[in-house]
């Protein structure tokens, strides 16, 4: 976390406010879905440097807690969705093809790129309920991971037949 974000976060003032937004995006799609928390669209610069517009939406996040645990996601609502969510998750599913949001946290005051690092989930699970989606992310569980990775059976080693 960089040093003005921390002083923000420790220090609870209204000189700073912190700007989360959220990318959505998959190779079956036109292009990215960019949301901002808010009621105003923003221009806001990505880690290339490129300033791009992110959507407002009314949304609610649950950041994965920063502990040791094994299953780390990332949980977000948005609300007052339209069609066009369930049509992008349809397309994902009809192409097989994995959705990944990207979380980035900005500072009021400076707009020009993230505060801190961004970082990337893939999605897990989703469901639409009227106007809301709700959608969860998670990380990579290295815990849950076999060793080795390649597991012998009779279709990748025939002779484990005859032993």
């Amino acid at each position: 976390m960089s040093t003005l974000l921390e002083q923000v976060c420790a220090s609870g003032s209204d000189s700073d406010v912190v700007i989360d937004t959220l990318e959505l995006s998959c190779v079956a799609w036109p292009g990215p879905i960019r949301l901002v928390q808010g009621y105003f669209d923003m221009l806001l610069g990505l880690e290339s440097g490129e300033m791009v517009t992110f959507m407002a939406a009314p949304m609610a996040l649950v950041l994965p807690s920063r502990n040791n645990s094994p299953s780390q996601s990332l949980t977000f609502a948005i609300d007052n969705v339209t069609g066009e969510a369930q049509r992008r998750l349809d397309l994902a599913l009809e192409a097989n093809q994995q959705v990944r949001v990207t979380f980035r946290r900005y500072l009021n005051s400076d707009r020009s790129g993230p505060s801190e690092r961004p970082f990337s989930t893939v999605l897990l699970s989703g469901a639409m309920k009227r106007q809301t989606v709700q959608l969860t992310g998670g990380f990579m569980n290295l815990l849950d991971w076999a060793y080795p990775r390649r597991v012998y059976d009779l279709n990748f080693a025939p002779q484990l037949a005859y032993l």
